[in-house]
């Protein structure tokens, strides 16, 4: 299994107006001129606060509540298990595979 790293969003120039910008998601955040204290202080700001809404969220349940229709789809592939069961038979046998 591939080691997974961490890859802060990039520090980059906007060509058109010369601003340093980062791309969070799929959003740019314009971070004032390029190369200035202040664009790399509110880079760090941008970058911690993606970083600790990434810590955050917790992964995702493995277990779901169980919506209606999913109810009743488990509920129709138990009736037919029981009715495979009784058709499906090799002399008066249940088949088995």
């Amino acid at each position: 299994m591939p080691k997974l790293k961490f890859k802060p969003p990039k520090y980059s120039k906007h060509k058109g107006t010369g601003q340093a910008v980062v791309r969070i998601g799929s959003r740019d955040r314009y971070l004032g001129r390029f190369g200035s204290p202040e664009s790399y202080r509110k880079y760090q700001q941008a970058v911690a606060e993606w970083t600790a809404a990434r810590d955050r969220e917790s992964p995702r349940e493995v277990t779901r509540s169980v919506s209606r229709a999913d109810l009743r789809l488990c509920e129709l592939l138990l009736k037919y298990l029981d009715f495979a069961r009784d058709y499906y038979r090799k002399d008066g046998q249940p088949f088995v595979a």
